[in-house]
């Protein structure tokens, strides 16, 4: 069950393209049908209440199969804050590892791994415990059952996925069973099927780097199935779904004033990061240590929102990079050209260049291209880059080696923006 409940972290997401959604349902929608409930002058009205105040949110994921409120056989699996923006028209979504080590005021040791916050204090112990750690306030929490994910992604008729590769792995003794059965190929998979497809992890090259990999891709196939016309017309069951699933200090009304308060905000103005730290043993046990530094500086450019792209922006990005053509912007959320990184094995280490694919990838950098080097007898590693030295630098740390390089490099003829050469020296 811990295991599937990782998977909350989409369900989670889903909840504020929820909100996005309605915002389409108003525009798109409404305006042909007057029968429907819900009008853009309720959610004026509705806005004219509310201030334009940053609203954040705690997202949670528990392990309960029964629904059970006894939050002592609750430890929470998924965690996440939403923060959306309306002054500044962006919002973003951190990560916080269910392993992370944080002060919970209700413990009789003072510091414990923040997801058993929730089973030794219930909700309000891990408020305030992400309050603490964060040093941010939280306004409002989401906490999730998971049969809303079959139940959501039916109501949305599916979701399209290109499954990686077969997937067959049966587990009669799992809480619930696991039964998995995909074929390889584009295809649209119901509420079940989707729980099988995240719930996948033995075939990838690296379990679970590879599993998040696949599943940061489906939430991109959910978000833009959520955000079309062609969905936005079942808002209010949507809503009556995640009412009856999920457990919330908001009420529809309050979910809907957040909706009109976000109606400016596009999907590319939408952050996602991880809570920076790193994974260390104390005591004998795991944890998950946040870096106080890093994670102040993260959440001081997220908190400003400066990150904010124009539509404008956005077209101009779009039109560069599909080469002074336009093109269809209503279901792109990236806001930059992607840099062309290619990644080479240069130490002949079998999965060097996979490993290395999905540290970046994890750091929200995306390989296009990785291979086998010209040799193998490469001692160091070497990040070469044609123009962005602050991303070649980036990589560097990521992938704890030291050297780079401004060098033009091409990759079967192709220019390219980064190339990494694997050596000894890379051992993460």
């Amino acid at each position: 069950m811990k295991k599937m409940l990782k998977l909350f972290l989409f369900i989670a997401v889903f909840i504020f393209v929820l909100v996005l959604a309605v915002n389409i349902y108003i525009n798109n929608i409404k305006k042909n049908n007057p029968d429907n409930e819900i009008t853009l002058a309720d959610l004026q009205e509705l806005s004219k209440s509310v201030n334009d105040d940053r609203v954040n949110i705690l997202l949670l994921g528990v392990d309960s199969l029964d629904g059970s409120q006894n939050h002592a056989n609750m430890r929470t699996d998924t965690m996440m804050l939403l923060s959306v923006d309306p002054k500044t028209k962006t919002a973003f979504i951190l990560s916080i590892p269910r392993d992370t080590r944080a002060e919970i005021e209700e413990y009789k040791y003072k510091f414990n791994k923040i997801n058993s916050a929730h089973s030794i204090g219930g909700i309000n112990a891990t408020l305030k415990a992400v309050k603490k750690l964060l040093n941010v306030d939280i306004h409002h929490f989401v906490k999730l059952d998971y049969q809303a994910l079959f139940k959501t992604i039916n109501d949305i008729g599916g979701v399209e996925v290109d499954v990686p590769m077969d997937m067959n792995y049966d587990d009669p003794y799992a809480v619930p069973p696991l039964h998995i059965e995909l074929k390889k190929g584009l295809q649209l998979l119901d509420g079940e099927k989707s729980m099988q497809f995240l719930r996948f992890r033995y075939g990838y090259a690296n379990q679970d780097l590879g599993r998040i990999e696949s599943q940061q891709k489906f939430m991109t196939s959910l978000i833009k199935k959520v955000l079309s016309v062609e969905s936005a017309v079942h808002i209010p069951q949507y809503i009556d779904t995640f009412y009856k699933y999920v457990q919330t200090d908001m009420s529809i009304t309050d979910m809907l004033k957040i909706a009109s308060k976000c109606i400016d905000i596009k999907p590319y103005n939408i952050k996602k990061e991880v809570l920076p730290g790193e994974a260390k043993t104390m005591y004998g046990t795991s944890y998950y240590i946040a870096n106080p530094e890093k994670s102040k500086e993260l959440l001081d450019t997220l908190l400003s929102g400066n990150y904010y792209i124009s539509q404008e922006m956005q077209n101009e990005n779009l039109t560069a990079s599909n080469g002074g053509n336009s093109t269809d912007t209503s279901n792109v959320t990236n806001t930059q050209k992607i840099p062309y990184v290619v990644v080479l094995n240069g130490n002949g280490r079998q999965g060097s260049a996979q490993r290395a694919k999905d540290l970046l990838f994890v750091n929200n950098i995306e390989v296009q291209d990785s291979a086998n080097a010209d040799n193998f007898d490469y001692e160091e590693t070497v990040v070469y880059y044609t123009d962005d030295e602050i991303l070649a630098q980036n990589i560097a740390t990521i992938l704890g080696v030291n050297k780079i390089t401004q060098e033009n490099k091409a990759y079967y003829g192709k220019p390219t923006d980064i190339v990494v050469v694997l050596g000894k020296d890379f051992v993460k």
